[in-house]
């Protein structure tokens, strides 16, 4: 459902749908282009699943007084799939496919809700990441001139600055969980995040100023829970065996 500017699903607490999609699925309804019909007769409907009791999608656009329903049945072809508008006899092919319109609500929401642009600081646990001219360092660690920043520095970074998320959550019991507290600045503004480990492979993630729990990837989840200076730091070591190491099968290739 659209309010202004925004697409919401309003069956899920009116969580915020992803509006890319949403106008690539309209787009290609837009230009749908079917020509002559592949099917004129009623008995047909069913077996290419284009009936109103026997379908693969039924997608109905609602004006809010007017409702224009189509159902997307069986594949017609490459990247093509048989439609009919309801009301309609005949039956055509159209380049819209069932996996274009997913039935999972996973796949609507807003998967970057919960990301954030303009990171210049982070701090969790006993880390503190700050960034300076274009460069994330713990902060308080003295660094030579020839060190660069680390790959797991980075890890963090983008973990929290490009978290996506991959559905709604409702853990069973939210108090039980074992939440880790994560807190990103952005200029003057500051953003709590929580992220936790539920039964099996669920994890989740919320942030304060948003009223929802998600899951999350485990491997992000994972980045931030393995996450100490001690652990960051150890990805700046580079011992003179590495670099004999790295000579040595460099020689190797050449010699090959």
């Amino acid at each position: 459902e659209k309010q202004g500017d925004v697409w919401i699903l309003p069956d899920e607490r009116n969580v915020p749908a992803d509006g890319a999609r949403i106008a690539s699925l309209m787009r290609r309804i837009e230009n749908i282009s079917p020509g002559f019909p592949v099917a004129r007769k009623e008995n047909s409907q069913d077996q290419l699943k284009v009936s109103a009791e026997n379908h693969q999608r039924r997608i109905t656009l609602s004006t809010g007084e007017d409702d224009t329903i189509l159902f997307l049945g069986t594949s017609s072809g490459l990247r093509e799939s048989h439609i009919r508008l309801d009301g309609e006899v005949e039956t055509f092919t159209s380049r819209l496919n069932s996996y274009q319109v997913p039935v999972n609500r996973g796949d609507w929401i807003d998967k970057w809700q919960i990301s954030l642009e303009g990171i210049d600081r982070i701090e969790g646990g006993d880390i503190a990441l700050v960034k300076e001219d274009d460069k994330w360092r713990i902060n308080g660690v003295d660094y030579d001139e020839a060190e660069t920043i680390t790959d797991r520095i980075v890890d963090v970074v983008e973990a929290i600055q490009d978290m996506a998320v991959l559905d709604l959550a409702e853990p069973d019991d939210e108090a039980m969980l074992e939440w880790q507290t994560w807190t990103a600045h952005v200029g003057d503004k500051q953003y709590t995040y929580r992220v936790a480990a539920g039964e099996d492979k669920d994890r989740y993630a919320a942030r304060e100023d948003i009223d929802f729990i998600f899951r999350i990837n485990e491997g992000v989840y994972d980045t931030l829970y393995t996450a100490n200076v001690a652990y960051l730091l150890e990805g700046d070591k580079k011992t003179d065996v590495d670099d004999a190491a790295s000579d040595q099968a460099a020689q190797v290739d050449r010699d090959s």
